[in-house]
């Protein structure tokens, strides 16, 4: 996460909470007039269960919203915790995306 961070720092689509060092960051990966994706979703492990995501993600959302803009999230089915805070900021979970790998790309 460290590297990708500061890949896209000077991104005006890559969100930090701080407390003290960055803890959380969230980046709008795709955004047009009618919506936004935000991904790349990660809290620094040491630091996970303290209200980071929810309070990052809910800010976003409420920033692409005062916008006109709808916020999507893609997250992982497989992580409970994480889906469990979208849901309590009021993301609701309407579709799966199914992913195709090229094994012949390898």
């Amino acid at each position: 996460a460290v590297a990708f961070a500061d890949k896209h720092t000077d991104s005006e689509n890559l969100f930090l909470w701080q407390d003290g060092d960055i803890v959380s960051m969230a980046r709008i990966a795709e955004k047009n007039e009618k919506y936004a994706r935000i991904n790349y979703v990660v809290t620094d492990r040491a630091k996970r269960n303290r209200g980071y995501v929810k309070m990052l993600v809910g800010n976003v959302s409420k920033i692409l919203l005062e916008q006109g803009v709808l916020p999507m999230l893609y997250a992982d089915d497989n992580n409970p915790y994480s889906n469990a805070a979208y849901q309590r900021i009021g993301y609701l979970k309407v579709g799966e995306i199914t992913e195709f790998y090229n094994k012949n790309a390898e």
